[in-house]
């Protein structure tokens, strides 16, 4: 079974609530990573789903996911969960599958609640999913397409200007219709998205950030990427960010997903990471 074989067994699993399909998805020794916790037995990631989105109490529950990125063994997707009639909710999920198309580990980044996709954001069904292309990583773009290359060179410069902490460099890359989107708020002036890294990651008081892509999915006009940041001498930071650029590269929304936040001692990732 295919990587995107396994994640239409997942979605199918989970649109159907069946926790017996769903658990077949994971492999014996998955490992199941959130904002807060870190699950590590099959019966803990049961227990996960059980009292959480598939919960008797949560009816109105259904998943579609949005952006999707194939690579090798590892697929990237934004998923809207509706939890009830008025209630949407936006995730980023990094699944790793293993040879046998089973989920050997999957990282969920939080998102924001209460929260309508763009119009530009078309939503993906199942037999969407089982023909989706193999989307190349950033280190194979001589097969993507021109719009692929701005938008990495553009990604490029956004690293660089917080690497150097330079809030200048760094809001020349917003359109001026920009967005930014996390799990508690969403930016949507100028002098908001500046004053959301002046206040965070690029505040004066954090001397020890410092951040490197953990891994990378690009195509045409959409970037996600898994960002390790490290905030202080001993702890690093992982997010998910799903970038939307301009025709002009420049980046029109930005979706910024939470995870853990763990000691730097402590290995997170089995993923290859690119500096």
């Amino acid at each position: 079974m295919s990587p995107v074989q396994g994640m239409v067994k997942y979605f199918t699993a989970v649109s159907n609530r069946d926790i017996v399909a769903l658990m077949e998805c994971f492999a014996s020794n998955a490992v199941v990573l959130t904002g807060t916790i870190t699950l590590t037995t099959k019966s803990d990631i049961e227990s996960y789903y059980q009292n959480g989105t598939l919960s008797s109490s949560n009816p109105y529950f259904f998943p579609i996911p949005h952006y999707l990125f194939v690579s090798n063994s590892t697929i990237a997707v934004e998923i809207e969960l509706h939890l009830n009639p008025t209630h949407t909710r936006l995730v980023g999920d990094w699944f790793t599958f293993d040879s046998a198309g089973k989920i050997r580990r999957l990282t969920i980044y939080d998102g924001p609640h209460w929260y309508p996709l763009a119009d530009s954001a078309k939503p993906l069904v199942l037999s969407e999913i089982e023909n989706t292309l193999v989307h190349d990583t950033c280190l194979e773009l001589r097969q993507q397409s021109p719009m692929a290359l701005i938008s990495h060179r553009t990604l490029q410069r956004y690293v660089s200007a917080l690497q150097t902490r330079n809030l200048e460099q760094l809001m020349l890359i917003f359109d001026l219709n920009a967005q930014i989107i996390t799990s508690t708020n969403v930016y949507t002036t100028q002098d908001e998205i500046k004053q959301f890294y002046v206040n965070g990651i690029l505040h004066i008081s954090n001397t020890h950030f410092s951040l490197r892509l953990s891994e990378l999915f690009i195509y045409d006009d959409q970037i996600a990427v898994e960002i390790r940041f490290k905030i202080f001498p001993t702890q690093k930071k992982y997010v998910a960010d799903f970038f939307t650029f301009n025709r002009d590269g420049y980046i029109i929304r930005l979706n910024e997903y939470d995870g853990q936040t763990v000691d730097s001692t402590q290995s997170f990732t089995t993923q290859k990471e690119h500096s």
